[in-house]
């Protein structure tokens, strides 16, 4: 495994038991959506999990890249996942609600989890790829000409969770009386799960409340029409480009929920246990979790503190899922050091226009947030919804990864806040207090101290 040639691809705040039934779909799954399997090692630190991919050969990025790119030249493959994709999530929050009165579902759970954990990385490579070909197309186009084509052509047309969410909060504040109190609770019942994704918390009345309380309409982006020609190819990939934008935050959506409805199924569990709560559960493998159900319950607390600090999981070739100890992992991590002290500036794909100076805040998780203050540069691997208190705080967003369809792309176009996507190295060159440039007219954030 050491051996192998393997690329940084994205991270995300993840369980240990979701890791390792990535890996498995990977392998198992991924002939159900059209695509061959797709090798991975994963490690996994605390909450977090960085993903690395096989560089070349069966079962690499670039074996499953052109894959994907074949099917999407076919008219009928995006509707196909979308009908697909709904229909596996259906039976996933079906199983999810069940399994805590029904814990022999387990095993039939873990499986059409496994399923849809597939949609990551197919619209992670499809947002990558299409976001490259569709940059190469409007080549001869200016900056500011580029964004409105992309802005306008790209847009899903169904709204993400948190869209809804604020939409629905502004049609409150339209009407004559709004009795606070009833609206908050109306509104937690529909989007309290928004900030969860896999381990977070969700939000509460109290959440609710105060956002009533202090409502200010947002300065959502005006969309109009660019009078530019484009070729159709072009205007096929950035359509398609917004499918898969609303297909990822659907996914999300669906894991938010999912993984809050299962909690009190954890909880109990690791109540019979004596375990904390569901968050020791997260830090356990599939067969660890059937020995706690099957009382075979004396090991599981070693290795959940053990696991808190990190190690690594890992496709064996021969089959299966593998493990890496702490040691082999250093091993791996160090071939991936850049030596930060080298680069002064860092540049990216601009996903929204604008130029700003602020101080860089490194944010990995809701941990991060309460040292983030106004206008400060939210510099992150990636942002999920659960960022978006500090988002609307922020001057400008700036991250690791990303294409056009990723989560900062489209808060950054939806608050036009600049942002830069795709830098791959941001969160390594920059440090927290950093006062930097984004200048997203250009892609580029530049150290001034």
């Amino acid at each position: 495994i050491l051996n192998r040639k393997w690329e940084y691809f994205i991270s995300r705040n993840l369980t240990v038991w979701h890791d390792e039934l990535s890996l498995i779909g990977g392998v198992k799954h991924y002939p159900i959506y059209r695509l061959p399997k797709f090798y991975q090692l994963r490690i996994h630190h605390h909450n977090y999990s960085d993903f690395y991919q096989l560089k070349g050969g069966e079962g690499s990025h670039l074996y499953f890249q052109e894959s994907l790119r074949r099917n999407f030249k076919k008219p009928g493959y995006i509707k196909f996942l979308e009908v697909l994709y709904k229909k596996q999530s259906r039976e996933l929050l079906r199983l999810a609600k069940k399994l805590p009165g029904k814990p022999d579902l387990l095993k039939n759970f873990f499986d059409s989890y496994s399923k849809a954990t597939c949609l990551l990385h197919i619209s992670t490579v499809a947002s990558k790829f299409l976001t490259d070909d569709i940059l190469r197309s409007l080549k001869a186009l200016s900056e500011q000409e580029r964004h409105e084509v992309i802005s306008y052509y790209s847009r899903p047309k169904q709204l993400a969770s948190l869209q809804q969410l604020d939409r629905e909060v502004a049609k409150l504040f339209k009407a004559k009386k709004l009795n606070i109190s009833k609206a908050a609770e109306q509104l937690a019942q529909k989007y309290n799960w928004i900030p969860v994704n896999f381990v977070g918390e969700p939000w509460g009345l109290d959440y609710f409340i105060d956002r009533l309380k202090s409502y200010q309409p947002s300065r959502h982006q005006i969309y109009l029409k660019p009078k530019i020609k484009i070729s159709q190819k072009t205007l096929i990939n950035l359509k398609l480009l917004g499918k898969i934008s609303y297909l990822n935050e659907y996914r999300k959506a669906v894991f938010s929920q999912t993984n809050l409805i299962i909690r009190s199924f954890w909880d109990k569990l690791a109540k019979n246990h004596k375990l904390s709560d569901w968050r020791d559960i997260n830090f356990l493998l599939t067969t660890e979790i059937f020995d706690l159900i099957g009382n075979k319950a004396d090991y599981q607390k070693k290795l959940i503190k053990q696991r808190q600090d990190f190690f690594a999981l890992y496709n064996a070739f021969s089959g299966g899922v593998g493990l890496l100890d702490k040691k082999e992992t250093f091993k791996f991590i160090n071939k991936f050091t850049i030596k930060a002290a080298e680069f002064q500036k860092v540049s990216g794909t601009t996903a929204n226009r604008g130029k700003i100076k602020g101080a860089v805040k490194i944010v990995n998780s809701s941990k991060d947030f309460n040292k983030f203050n106004q206008g400060d540069i939210l510099v992150a691997k990636m942002t999920s919804v659960d960022f978006i208190p500090i988002m609307k705080k922020a001057g400008a967003f700036v991250t690791d990864e990303g294409g056009l369809a990723c989560h900062a792309a489209i808060i950054a176009r939806e608050y036009n806040k600049p942002c830069i996507i795709g830098t791959k190295i941001a969160t390594q060159v920059l440090k927290n207090g950093d006062l930097v440039e984004v200048d997203a007219n250009k892609g580029i954030v530049k150290k001034l101290t």
